[in-house]
């Protein structure tokens, strides 16, 4: 019973996303998810940094200067 209820949501959803979200809104949802995914998987990351959950460190160069965060941001916004 839960999973013909689960398969008739599916296709509802399916259905009203094929006829409601035309290309423009598909391409803008894709750019949203993925600068979403990304802030949140660098926050993340920036998080565990902080706390030392992991065995990574602030990124220091030989001198000592610290690369901040939002470098590493930028460049994956460059690449995209």
């Amino acid at each position: 019973m839960i999973r013909k209820a689960n398969r008739q949501l599916l296709t509802g959803v399916s259905k009203a996303y094929a006829d409601h979200v035309n290309y423009r809104r598909q391409a803008a949802l894709r750019a949203l998810s993925s600068f979403l995914l990304t802030f949140i998987f660098l926050r993340g990351l920036t998080a565990v940094i902080h706390f030392h959950l992991l065995p990574i460190h602030d990124i220091t160069t030989g001198s000592g200067l610290h690369i901040h965060h939002f470098v590493w941001g930028i460049f994956i916004l460059i690449a995209v």
